[in-house]
């Protein structure tokens, strides 16, 4: 697990064959850059650079989710349905799905309790036959 390596604020993969960068994913665009040459720089030391497929939107100013569990698990469906025609996951069958630990605590007023949300997206999520694995098993399964 240690040669696993999640960059933040940007979104590259270097895990066996799936190599991408998204820099639409990543803000400012120097962060895009200095990702991808970071990302590259630790693959060639066999490192294996993790993305993601979905991020669970959030706002960032405080740090609370946006849409729902039910919501965000509408999109996942939304991805996994329309790789049949045009591939949106990194490899066939397998979301990742990036969700800051920071949003899930209790909400407050009008905003969502992200402890709540992470609970029915996953009881959505097994509800509709996906698996959770660990990223180790990413590509070996």
């Amino acid at each position: 697990m240690e040669s696993l390596i999640r960059l933040p604020y940007t979104n590259n993969w270097r895990v066996g064959d799936v190599y991408h960068d998204c820099f639409a994913c990543t803000i400012p665009e120097y962060s895009a850059r200095n990702g991808i040459k970071l990302a590259d720089l630790l693959e060639a030391q066999g490192k294996q650079v993790i993305g993601w497929d979905i991020d669970w939107r959030m706002n960032y100013t405080i740090s609370r989710y946006v849409d729902s569990g039910a919501t965000t698990m509408t999109r996942v469906d939304e991805i996994v349905s329309s790789n049949k025609t045009k591939p949106r996951t990194r490899l066939p069958g397998k979301v990742v799905v990036l969700s800051h630990d920071i949003a899930h605590r209790p909400g407050s007023g009008s905003y969502l309790n992200g402890v709540e949300e992470l609970s029915s997206f996953i009881r959505l999520a097994l509800d509709s036959g996906y698996k959770f694995d660990t990223l180790d098993n990413y590509i070996n399964q």
